[in-house]
C-alpha cells in the first residue's frame, strides 16, 4: 500500500517536473494525462492502478509499457514528455494538439510467450538532480 511519504515523495517528484508518467490520483480531470482521456486516436489510455512498484495508490496511463511490462513501447503520455523535453532543449515550443496530431502509434506484438520476468527486490528512490535549464 502505497504510504504518506511514498505519495509526497511523488508529488516533489512532479513539482521538479519528473515522474509525470505516473500519478497519486485516479480523478480523470486531474490526472497528467487527462488530455489524452477519451480521444478516439488513444482510446488505450485511461486509468490503471498500479505503479512505482505500489499496486495501489499509483496510477498508469496504459496497461502496456516498457515501464510496467518489459515491452518495446512507450506509452503515449511518456512519448509526449519525450518530444516536450527534447522541443525545450531545441528552443521550440511544444503543442500538446500538434503532437498529438503527428503522433504516431505502435503499440507492441503481443506473443504467446509465456515468459513470467522476475522482478528484483524494490531499491530505493533514485537521488534526482535537477540542471537548471536556461
Amino acid at each position: 500500500m502505497l504510504t504518506e511519504a511514498a505519495r509526497a515523495e511523488i508529488i516533489q517528484y512532479h513539482n521538479t517536473g519528473c515522474y509525470l508518467n505516473i500519478d497519486v490520483t485516479n480523478d480523470p480531470t486531474k490526472i497528467f494525462w487527462k488530455d489524452f482521456l477519451w480521444k478516439p486516436k488513444y482510446n488505450m489510455v485511461g486509468i490503471f492502478e498500479g505503479s512505482y512498484y505500489y499496486a495501489r495508490g499509483v496510477y498508469r496511463s496504459e496497461i502496456e509499457s516498457c515501464m510496467y511490462n518489459y515491452v518495446d513501447y512507450f506509452n503515449a503520455i511518456s512519448r509526449a514528455i519525450i518530444v516536450q523535453r527534447i522541443m525545450m532543449y531545441a528552443g521550440e515550443p511544444f503543442s500538446l494538439e500538434k503532437f498529438m496530431e503527428i503522433d504516431i502509434i505502435e503499440p507492441p506484438t503481443p506473443t504467446k510467450s509465456n515468459f513470467v520476468p522476475i522482478l528484483p527486490p524494490r531499491l530505493p528512490s533514485p537521488a534526482m538532480w535537477m540542471n537548471e535549464v536556461k
